[in-house]
């Protein structure tokens, strides 16, 4: 469940979130018994939806916005006798490969596609930096299912040095499979 919160001139609004999904794959690096480092390489689907009415017809405004996103978590893991329960963070490099602004309502449709990058006709801006933070449990055949929640630390307005700002964030839900690799 995505969402955003965009300032400008003084004044504070958080859309209403809407569904997208993750899909990628991460690795888990022991540093020793307790902490392992676990970066990640996935497609994550940010964004948020609003709803309003004028003039007596009610409109419907979706964003959705694609990104490549590198989560770099550190995780504290403690075991019981099946499971092992982890905690942890760490900072998020995402990259805008693709979205859309569609508009319904009031008897028309429209849509609009993003564009990212750094120039002034450019939409957002390409980089949005963050921090993760997630919780769960790895069972011993090897599902794991966790909680994660996500937010932009980078203001992803390309005139953004004035009082305008855009930040993502997301709270997740995953599930996982770990691969056993061979042992030593």
């Amino acid at each position: 469940m995505s969402n955003y919160k965009v300032e400008s001139d003084g004044t504070s609004y958080t859309s209403k979130s809407k569904a997208g999904f993750t899909v990628g794959f991460f690795t888990d690096i022991p540093i020793n018994k307790r902490f392992s480092f676990q970066p990640a390489l996935q497609f994550t689907q940010k964004g948020g939806m609003d709803k309003e009415s004028s003039d007596g017809q009610d409109y419907t405004l979706n964003l959705t916005m694609d990104y490549i996103e590198i989560p770099f978590n550190f995780l504290y893991k403690f075991n019981s006798s099946k499971t092992i329960f982890y905690i942890g963070g760490g900072p998020t490099l995402s990259y805008g490969v693709s979205g859309a602004l569609k508009l319904s309502g009031g008897g028309e449709d429209g849509k609009a596609d993003i564009k990212f990058g750094n120039n002034d006709d450019d939409d957002f801006k390409q980089v949005d930096r963050g921090a993760n933070v997630l919780a769960g449990a790895q069972f011993k055949s090897g599902v794991s299912i966790g909680l994660s929640y996500n937010m932009s630390f980078s203001n992803s307005v390309i005139d953004g040095d004035g009082d305008n700002s855009y930040h993502n964030r997301y709270f997740g839900m995953r599930i996982g499979y770990m691969l056993k690799g061979k042992k030593k």
